[in-house]
Protein backbone atom coordinates (compact mmCIF):
# COMPACT_ATOMS: atom_id res chain seq x y z
CA UNK A 1 0.00 0.00 0.00
CA UNK A 2 1.72 3.24 -1.10
CA UNK A 3 -0.20 5.30 1.48
CA UNK A 4 0.88 3.11 4.43
CA UNK A 5 3.86 5.27 5.43
CA UNK A 6 2.24 8.62 4.66
CA UNK A 7 1.66 10.95 7.61
CA UNK A 8 -1.96 11.92 8.21
CA UNK A 9 -3.06 15.51 7.82
CA UNK A 10 -4.20 17.06 11.09
CA UNK A 11 -7.89 17.98 11.30
CA UNK A 12 -6.95 20.88 13.60
CA UNK A 13 -3.58 22.16 12.33
CA UNK A 14 -1.33 23.78 14.95
CA UNK A 15 -0.22 27.41 14.84
CA UNK A 16 2.87 28.12 12.77
CA UNK A 17 6.23 27.33 14.33
CA UNK A 18 9.37 28.19 12.33
CA UNK A 19 11.28 25.27 10.92
CA UNK A 20 14.90 24.88 9.88
CA UNK A 21 14.35 26.47 6.46
CA UNK A 22 10.71 27.62 6.52
CA UNK A 23 11.17 30.70 8.68
CA UNK A 24 8.72 33.31 9.96
CA UNK A 25 9.80 35.70 7.18
CA UNK A 26 9.16 33.07 4.51
CA UNK A 27 5.80 32.26 6.06
CA UNK A 28 4.73 35.91 5.83
CA UNK A 29 6.03 36.17 2.24
CA UNK A 30 4.30 32.95 1.11
CA UNK A 31 1.78 33.94 -1.57
CA UNK A 32 -1.23 32.01 -0.23
CA UNK A 33 -4.54 33.46 -1.31
CA UNK A 34 -5.83 35.94 1.26
CA UNK A 35 -9.00 36.90 -0.63
CA UNK A 36 -11.25 34.65 1.45
CA UNK A 37 -10.93 31.69 -0.94
CA UNK A 38 -9.21 29.60 1.75
CA UNK A 39 -10.58 29.29 5.25
CA UNK A 40 -8.19 30.19 8.09
CA UNK A 41 -7.86 26.49 9.02
CA UNK A 42 -6.89 25.70 5.42
CA UNK A 43 -4.22 28.41 5.47
CA UNK A 44 -2.88 26.98 8.75
CA UNK A 45 -2.90 23.51 7.19
CA UNK A 46 -0.95 24.75 4.16
CA UNK A 47 1.69 26.33 6.41
CA UNK A 48 1.87 23.13 8.48
CA UNK A 49 2.28 21.02 5.32
CA UNK A 50 4.98 23.31 3.88
CA UNK A 51 6.81 23.27 7.22
CA UNK A 52 6.55 19.46 7.50
CA UNK A 53 8.00 19.05 3.98
CA UNK A 54 10.37 22.05 4.04
CA UNK A 55 13.37 20.02 2.88
CA UNK A 56 11.58 19.23 -0.41
CA UNK A 57 11.55 22.91 -1.44
CA UNK A 58 14.29 25.03 -2.99
CA UNK A 59 14.48 28.12 -0.76
CA UNK A 60 17.47 29.82 -2.36
CA UNK A 61 18.60 30.18 -6.00
CA UNK A 62 21.58 27.92 -5.23
CA UNK A 63 19.19 25.08 -4.34
CA UNK A 64 17.28 25.48 -7.61
CA UNK A 65 18.60 23.98 -10.77
CA UNK A 66 17.85 20.87 -12.73
CA UNK A 67 17.43 17.16 -12.17
CA UNK A 68 20.66 15.28 -11.51
CA UNK A 69 21.57 12.92 -14.36
CA UNK A 70 22.53 10.37 -11.70
CA UNK A 71 18.82 9.93 -10.96
CA UNK A 72 17.05 11.01 -14.18
CA UNK A 73 18.01 10.32 -17.78
CA UNK A 74 18.37 13.41 -19.98
CA UNK A 75 15.38 14.16 -22.19
CA UNK A 76 15.95 13.43 -25.87
CA UNK A 77 13.96 15.65 -28.24
CA UNK A 78 13.40 13.97 -31.62
CA UNK A 79 14.17 16.24 -34.58
CA UNK A 80 14.12 16.09 -38.35
CA UNK A 81 17.38 16.09 -40.31
CA UNK A 82 18.75 19.63 -40.39
CA UNK A 83 21.88 21.77 -40.44
CA UNK A 84 22.96 23.26 -37.07
CA UNK A 85 22.56 27.01 -36.82
CA UNK A 86 24.26 29.90 -35.11
CA UNK A 87 22.01 32.91 -34.59
CA UNK A 88 23.56 36.26 -33.69
CA UNK A 89 22.36 37.73 -30.40
CA UNK A 90 20.91 41.16 -29.94
CA UNK A 91 23.74 43.26 -28.42
CA UNK A 92 23.55 43.83 -24.66
CA UNK A 93 23.32 47.48 -23.73
CA UNK A 94 26.36 48.70 -21.76
CA UNK A 95 24.10 50.03 -18.98
CA UNK A 96 22.75 46.56 -18.14
CA UNK A 97 25.80 44.49 -19.08
CA UNK A 98 26.91 43.79 -15.49
CA UNK A 99 23.37 42.92 -14.39
CA UNK A 100 23.00 40.46 -17.31
CA UNK A 101 26.42 38.98 -16.54
CA UNK A 102 25.36 38.46 -12.90
CA UNK A 103 22.12 36.73 -13.97
CA UNK A 104 24.05 34.35 -16.23
CA UNK A 105 26.60 33.63 -13.49
CA UNK A 106 23.78 32.83 -11.02
CA UNK A 107 22.32 30.37 -13.53
CA UNK A 108 25.73 28.74 -14.01
CA UNK A 109 26.27 28.51 -10.23
CA UNK A 110 22.84 26.93 -9.67
CA UNK A 111 23.33 24.38 -12.48
CA UNK A 112 20.65 25.73 -14.82
CA UNK A 113 23.31 26.66 -17.40
CA UNK A 114 26.33 24.49 -18.02
CA UNK A 115 29.34 24.69 -20.35
CA UNK A 116 28.68 23.39 -23.85
CA UNK A 117 30.54 22.80 -27.08
CA UNK A 118 27.35 22.54 -29.12
CA UNK A 119 27.17 23.47 -32.79
CA UNK A 120 23.99 25.42 -32.07
CA UNK A 121 23.57 28.95 -30.79
CA UNK A 122 20.11 30.46 -30.32
CA UNK A 123 19.22 34.10 -29.89
CA UNK A 124 18.44 35.36 -26.43
CA UNK A 125 17.58 38.77 -25.07
CA UNK A 126 16.53 40.56 -21.88
CA UNK A 127 13.23 42.11 -20.89
CA UNK A 128 12.20 44.06 -17.81
CA UNK A 129 10.11 42.17 -15.27
CA UNK A 130 6.85 43.65 -13.98
CA UNK A 131 8.66 45.28 -11.06
CA UNK A 132 10.34 47.61 -13.57
CA UNK A 133 13.92 47.01 -12.38
CA UNK A 134 14.71 43.26 -12.57
CA UNK A 135 15.73 41.62 -15.83
CA UNK A 136 14.50 38.33 -17.28
CA UNK A 137 16.43 36.37 -19.90
CA UNK A 138 14.32 35.13 -22.82
CA UNK A 139 15.54 32.39 -25.17
CA UNK A 140 14.14 32.39 -28.70
CA UNK A 141 13.35 28.72 -29.40
CA UNK A 142 11.53 29.26 -32.70
CA UNK A 143 14.27 27.55 -34.80
CA UNK A 144 14.13 24.53 -32.47
CA UNK A 145 10.33 24.40 -32.77
CA UNK A 146 10.66 24.23 -36.56
CA UNK A 147 12.78 21.04 -36.52
CA UNK A 148 11.16 19.25 -33.57
CA UNK A 149 9.10 16.18 -34.39
CA UNK A 150 5.74 16.85 -32.81
CA UNK A 151 4.15 14.26 -30.53
CA UNK A 152 1.19 12.81 -32.42
CA UNK A 153 -0.53 11.34 -29.38
CA UNK A 154 -3.95 12.69 -28.56
CA UNK A 155 -4.12 14.73 -25.34
CA UNK A 156 -6.39 13.33 -22.61
CA UNK A 157 -9.96 14.55 -22.37
CA UNK A 158 -10.20 17.15 -19.63
CA UNK A 159 -13.65 15.90 -18.61
CA UNK A 160 -12.29 12.43 -17.77
CA UNK A 161 -9.47 13.89 -15.71
CA UNK A 162 -11.81 16.32 -13.92
CA UNK A 163 -14.20 13.51 -12.96
CA UNK A 164 -11.43 11.74 -11.06
CA UNK A 165 -11.11 14.80 -8.81
CA UNK A 166 -14.82 15.01 -8.00
CA UNK A 167 -15.60 15.78 -4.37
CA UNK A 168 -12.09 17.01 -3.54
CA UNK A 169 -11.02 20.46 -2.41
CA UNK A 170 -9.05 22.58 -4.85
CA UNK A 171 -6.31 24.96 -3.64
Amino acid sequence: NPLAGMPELPTHPPDFTPGVQYTQEQCKAMPLRDDGFLWPKEVKLMHWLINAQELAFAWTPEEQGRFNEKYFDPIVIPTIKHIPWVKKNIPILPGIYQQVKDIIQEKIDSGVYEPSSSSYCLKWFCILKKDGTSLQLVHNLQPLNQITIKDASVPPLVEHMAESFGGRGCY
